[in-house]
């Protein structure tokens, strides 16, 4: 017998083999055909219905087992009903996966490290890091009782070790970064994902502002943009910023400042930040105007 057969020999009947890539075949031909997707994930994901009905559908649409869906989560890319001073960001899932909800999920992995802002604390009571260097994540989403409980209403998904990366930038390794649900959750359509720790919510600044540009004056004034809150960033410090729907009645302007490649900056104040390497506004404006 080589690794190519199986060797079966019935009581009555000698040498006989079958070819292993036939048997192969065969079974990868029958998943997806049969009644056999509620024992293979979960019998509470497909009722028997469902799966009678998948018969009749073009085989491409047919489910064939289990795959990994990556999604890549931005504070860039959340939405405006987020609340950083809560520790909640909340993105929909259309926009991160081709308009498509997740659909029939049985785990969810967070792929470590990955970086967050320093959290807001206060010094007078708590510590320079939170909960023993610990933080919380809870997806809101995610109905039913799936979660880790943590005693009276507190509860989570993932438990994530904290340490510093320099500056205001925090990074989240080793811990609890894999949950596995007790049954499948069907569809998901937005991910609301809340950052705590047993006693209260992580406080996060913002890290989006509405800016106003002021392109009139000479240089460096005619680089500088004003945000409509204090932007808490440090003072003399150098950035890369990123605009998000800059709009303007020049549409080459807007399309050099939404650039995802980013804006290498200056802060001036509280309040005001300066384009470092880049034409003033105002020239840009009309150079791009000549075109």
């Amino acid at each position: 017998m080589n690794r190519h057969q199986i060797y079966n020999v019935p009581p009555n009947v000698k040498n006989k083999w079958e070819d292993i890539h036939a048997i192969l075949n065969e079974e990868l031909t029958k998943q997806g055909k049969t009644n056999d997707i509620e024992y293979r994930v979960h019998k509470a994901q497909t009722e028997k219905s469902e799966a009678i009905e998948t018969i009749s559908k073009p085989l491409k649409d047919l489910s064939v087992g289990i795959s990994d869906k990556y999604i890549y989560c931005d504070s860039f890319d959340k939405r405006d009903d987020s609340v950083m001073n809560q520790g909640l960001l909340i993105f929909d899932v259309r926009d991160l996966n081709n308009q498509i909800p997740i659909k029939n999920f049985i785990e969810v992995e967070i792929i470590l490290p990955f970086y967050i802002p320093e959290p807001l604390v206060d010094t007078t009571y708590q510590p320079a890091y939170f909960y023993f260097g610990h933080i919380l994540i809870e997806m809101e989403t995610i109905g039913g009782y799936q979660y880790v409980n943590a005693g009276l209403g507190k509860k989570f998904h993932f438990d994530l070790e904290t340490e510093s990366a320099g500056g205001v930038i925090f990074r989240l390794h080793r811990g609890l970064s894999k949950y596995i649900f007790n049954y499948p959750v069907r569809s998901l359509q937005e991910i609301s994902i809340r950052f705590k720790t047993p006693l209260r919510n992580i406080e996060f600044l913002s890290d989006i502002f509405d800016v106003t540009v002021n392109v009139a004056g000479i240089a460096p004034f005619n680089q500088r943009f004003i945000t409509s809150v204090p932007h808490s960033l440090i003072i003399g410090g150098q950035y890369t910023v990123y605009f998000k729907n800059f709009n303007s009645t020049n549409g080459t302007l807007n399309t050099t400042k939404n650039n995802t490649i980013g804006h290498l900056a200056d802060v001036i104040d509280s309040t005001t930040i300066q384009l470092t390497n880049t034409l003033p506004l105002i020239s840009l404006l009309a150079s791009l105007s000549q075109l």
